[in-house]
């Protein structure tokens, strides 16, 4: 009997409004299976290795085969800050079906990983715009500098003339 493959699909979204994020770069790893505590490529060819998202936002990995699976995030696209968990989510693979899709994320960090709506979203949050100071030091008060003077030495005149 044929073993049967399976398919996961996230979606690269704005942390804040959920809108697609493109160019967001992507590895996905295996878990060996002699030796549990490592993962790697999923073969020499270098599948699903340096996934770019697109327009839509949305990473499909197909045809994947029985084991435990790791993603990473290589590189977020510009004007975001980097997912801190790594990897984002494991997942594993039973006879072609999805199972245990989780975040591996200590507890001070935020997750980069949401499910909702039967959807797999990967979450990245805008970098702020850096503030704008108020200038100082600048020319603004010259101008009522020299009139206090020219009011100061106009007074002094007036009433060195009319004692």
């Amino acid at each position: 009997k044929e073993k049967k493959l399976g398919d996961i699909e996230f979606i690269k979204v704005n942390k804040n409004d959920k809108k697609p994020l493109r160019d967001a770069v992507f590895s996905l790893q295996k878990q060996h299976p002699d030796y549990p505590d490592i993962y790697g490529a999923i073969d020499q060819n270098g599948t699903y290795q340096n996934v770019r998202t697109g327009e839509d936002g949305k990473l499909t990995f197909k045809n994947l085969s029985d084991g435990k699976y790791r993603l990473f995030e290589n590189s977020e696209p510009a004007g975001y800050k980097p997912v801190q968990n790594k990897p984002i989510v494991a997942f594993q693979i039973v006879n072609g079906e999805v199972r245990d899709v989780t975040s591996i994320v200590p507890q001070d960090i935020p997750a980069g990983y949401e499910f909702t709506n039967d959807k797999h979203y990967i979450t990245n949050e805008p970098i702020p715009p850096k503030r704008e100071y108020p200038r100082t030091g600048g020319i603004g008060m010259l101008p009522f500098y020299l009139i206090g003077c020219m009011m100061m030495g106009g007074v002094l005149l007036y009433t060195r003339k009319h004692p």
